[in-house]
């Protein structure tokens, strides 16, 4: 019975709180900190589980700041784009 219990409660700690714990930490939701360490664990095993969630803060990192230089331009253009297209309806 006593083993039961250990590995509810590992299962527990290894799939819930440690997620939870960790996205606390490094600021990744809890599902991308559970799918990071088991892709980077399929990838390169022990050592990939390791470094999965620090991989993916910096994933999240970089994409948050290239989205700051791209997101201004995006907008610029469809502001642009709008603009255009509500002009030549009155030029007919």
């Amino acid at each position: 019975v006593s083993l039961v219990v250990f590995i509810a409660y590992q299962q527990v700690e290894n799939h819930i709180l440690n997620p939870i714990i960790m996205a606390k930490a490094v600021k990744l939701n809890p599902l991308w900190v559970l799918i990071s360490v088991l892709v980077g664990a399929d990838l390169a095993g022990f050592l990939g589980a390791l470094i999965g969630i620090p991989v993916a803060a910096m994933i999240q990192v970089v994409s948050a700041e290239v989205w700051k230089i791209i997101a201004p331009r995006y907008q610029a253009r469809q502001s642009d784009t709008s603009q255009t297209d509500l002009g030549a309806d009155f030029v007919d």
